[in-house]
């Protein structure tokens, strides 16, 4: 074992099922060298907060837009009675993820077309990022930082909103050179009336690089097979589908909720490498980063 790592794994906030093969892992990649690995990674209650420390719920993406003060109450109440019917099926761990999928479509599809009946503009994104409650995780501006500082790719692979991803990452951080966003582009008419999104819909169960397989991004990182991937649902491990040759994968997952993180916890310790447990910070991604780069 490594010393090392046994001060930045072993923690009340960190479970994991295999630690001998996360330790092995990890020494084998920064054998490697930071140009062989990429991180791949969720937003929503992933590079973000689920809560406050006083417990208060923080905002998704798509929640920003429910929230912002200029939305009709229709669109309020629209989107509050989709994820009430549909949020309990995302979660139903009686369900398998290819049951999922068509409910996933349905939900995404209706949330996107009543949104575009709310004819938004894109001059509001940046106050409706400033209104809503979503934040960065703690920790989060530096972990970026260090990451283009030393040169390795960031792919933020999100079922919310880009355009809105784009404008809480340069509010509450920097969007750096190294990072791409791949997620749900709203598209916009001559005179900034948002008008539909751009291509397929991105949503919980089929976020994976094959949607990069043949473009710039997928070119500049083929030779970079370990992986960094972290996410806080069940589905965001498939981030890492379409990626060849992995070499390492050390997988992070955000379990966020609470009182019910305990049920949930054996079904994430069978996902994820490494589970943190309700904190709302970076620091475990930031200390396993220093230890790879150190």
């Amino acid at each position: 074992m490594d010393s090392e790592l046994d001060r930045i794994l072993d923690h009340s906030h960190i479970a994991m099922k295999d630690g001998k093969e996360v330790y092995r892992k990890l020494v084998q990649m920064k054998q490697n060298g930071k140009a062989s690995f990429q991180v791949v990674t969720d937003f929503d209650m992933t590079l973000t907060k689920f809560h406050e420390e006083n417990g208060e719920r923080c905002s998704s993406t798509h929640g920003a837009l429910e929230t912002y003060s200029h939305m009709p109450e229709w669109y309020r109440k629209k989107s509050r009675e989709l994820f009430d019917h549909f949020h309990p099926i995302e979660f139903d761990h009686s369900i398998t993820i290819e049951e999922k999928i068509p409910f996933m479509i349905d939900w995404w599809s209706q949330a996107h077309e009543n949104l575009v009946k709310c004819k938004l503009n894109v001059a509001d994104l940046e106050k409706m990022v400033r209104e809503s409650r979503i934040r960065l995780r703690d920790g989060c501006d530096a972990f970026l930082h260090l990451l283009q500082e030393n040169s390795i790719p960031v792919l933020i692979f999100s079922a919310g909103i880009a355009q809105v991803i784009d404008q809480v990452v340069r509010q509450q951080a920097h969007l750096w050179s190294n990072m791409k966003i791949v997620s749900n582009v709203m598209r916009f008419d001559e005179q900034g009336h948002m008008i539909g999104f751009e291509g397929d819909i991105i949503h919980t169960f089929n976020k994976n690089e094959g949607i990069l397989e043949h473009s710039s991004y997928f070119k500049n990182i083929a030779e970079r097979h370990n992986i960094i991937l972290m996410g806080d649902a069940i589905g965001d491990i498939r981030m890492a589908d379409g990626i060849h040759n992995i070499a390492n994968m050390v997988s992070i997952g955000f379990l966020n909720e609470g009182d019910k993180a305990t049920d949930r916890l054996p079904q994430y310790l069978e996902t994820y490498d490494v589970v943190v447990i309700d904190d709302m910070s970076m620091r475990v991604p930031q200390q396993i980063l220093n230890y790879l780069l150190g």
